[in-house]
């Protein structure tokens, strides 16, 4: 079984805090307090990064950071200003494994201003359509997905013409293994349960 968990790269969380810091103080000072906001279609589509410490599987005390890329595209109904609901789909590099997440999506703003905290919720299936199949001779592998979940939490910058810079923060679970059928009848199962940090930056309209 493997598993990857646990801490996150201080250092870079702190870089991004410190990036997004300037636009927060910039729209601020010079965009209107207050944002009229439309009920209708609404898209939120983010690049970003995936940091995380891998435990080393045949010795759990060897631990290695790991980053790898994300993107995402959220398509939904703007109902208020805090409740967008929808569907995300995107994909997901991990270490060994490509996953596709399609999700039931949450979206939203918890205040009033041009700068504005904002919230997002995915819950849904991590499909492994861009894994490689390992070619063993005398087995039979299977890739298969699962559960994904990734809740965040950032900051909506309003840029004008119902459109919005939003810096988020968030956490990403996704389960998927590899089942491996060898001829003389025996069987391994791999597991992979990743857990990571997700720092992403995205437009919405």
């Amino acid at each position: 079984m493997r598993r990857a968990f646990q801490s996150f790269p201080m250092k870079k969380i702190l870089f991004f805090a410190l990036l997004s810091s300037p636009l927060l103080s910039l729209a601020q000072d010079r965009l209107p307090r207050q944002l009229t906001v439309k009920k209708g279609f609404y898209n939120h589509t983010e690049l970003g990064t995936l940091l995380g410490r891998v435990a080393y599987p045949f010795d759990r005390s060897v631990v290695y950071s790991r980053s790898s890329f994300t993107a995402n595209t959220f398509n939904g109904y703007r109902f208020s200003r805090g409740l967008i609901v929808g569907a995300t789909v995107g994909v997901d590099w991990y270490a060994r494994n490509a996953i596709i997440p399609v999700s039931v999506g949450l979206r939203g703003d918890m205040s009033r201003g041009r700068v504005s905290p904002h919230y997002a919720l995915d819950v849904g299936y991590g499909l492994a359509r861009l894994t490689r199949r390992p070619e063993i001779v005398g087995a039979d592998v299977n890739l298969s997905g699962g559960l994904h979940v990734n809740p965040a939490l950032g900051v909506r910058i309003a840029t004008g013409n119902d459109t919005a810079l939003i810096l988020s923060i968030g956490y990403k679970y996704q389960y998927a293994d590899v089942l491996t059928q060898f001829n003389a009848g025996n069987t391994i199962r791999n597991v992979y349960n990743y857990n990571r940090l997700a720092l992403k930056v995205g437009m919405s309209f």
